[in-house]
């Protein structure tokens, strides 16, 4: 079936609930010049554009509340499906910063089934349906918590989701500033971060957006690096050596390390 782009619009504005809820659809597509939108079974509504050009001409375009709020939940899946495959190898929990109404977390659970997540809000608001367990529900200012949560979470993050994004850009540099060390130091090497804001994730891999979401809308960090071990007494050190030992500046640097831990 092919209808004109005004026609789309009002068709989502429309009848967004119903195919939300619907169980029944096995696949209707509509397709436009610029816009590709296909109502899947259980009722999941995604949109993705035939235009790799169109994100871009949508970024400056007037949009209503409802089709930057479908824009948005769109380019979340998108990118947590996307990341989830990417993480299979990596070993950690996901952690998801803010469970708002639960629709994240209830998708999360889906895409990654077996793996521990981890839920951090000052409140729960979300429907029942859509709440982790007691012992994955982590209550209080996520300031406070991510700060102290290793000896519960155990081991470091292979996702980290971010969904603390207030839209106002003052209020999201001060979250970053205090939020971006934090995430460093739970992330797991090899490990991906992805959030509604920008964060100041140093030394990170700033990984590019696929053309179907909109420029700016989220930001994916990866963490591509091993952590440094830290040489605590002689017996560990006893096998350390660097690459290159036989030079005069390997062995000078080999002979500061014994010097520093005697």
């Amino acid at each position: 079936m092919t209808f004109d782009l005004a026609y789309i619009d009002q068709y989502i504005k429309f009848h967004t609930e119903l195919a939300l809820s619907s169980k029944d659809w096995s696949s209707i597509e509509i397709f436009s010049e610029r816009k590709h939108i296909q109502f899947v079974p259980r009722g999941l509504l995604s949109a993705r554009t035939t235009d790799p050009g169109f994100a871009m001409k949508r970024e400056t375009a007037t949009m209503s509340r409802l089709n930057s709020f479908i824009d948005r939940m769109t380019a979340q899946q998108i990118l947590l499906d996307d990341i989830a495959e990417r993480i299979v190898d990596v070993e950690g929990p996901v952690f998801e910063l803010g469970l708002g109404n639960g629709r994240t977390f209830d998708h999360l659970r889906e895409i990654l089934p077996g793996r521990e997540i981890f839920v951090f809000d000052r409140a729960v608001s979300a429907h029942p349906s859509s709440v982790p367990d007691g012992d994955h529900m982590i209550l209080g200012e996520i300031r406070d918590t991510l700060s102290f949560c290793g000896p519960r979470v155990k081991s470091k993050a292979a996702l980290i989701h971010c969904d603390l994004g207030t839209g106002d850009p003052t209020a999201d540099a001060a979250n970053s500033a205090w939020l971006s060390p934090m995430i460093q130091d739970h992330l797991a090497p090899g490990g991906y971060v992805l959030s509604g804001m920008p964060l100041d994730m140093t030394g990170f891999d700033v990984i590019d957006l696929p053309p179907q979401v909109r420029p700016k809308r989220y930001q994916i960090y990866h963490n591509l690096y091993e952590p440094v071990p830290r040489v605590k007494t002689w017996a560990s050190m006893k096998s350390f050596r660097l690459v290159d030992s036989e030079s005069e500046a390997a062995k000078e640097t080999e002979a500061k390390c014994v010097e520093l831990i005697r």
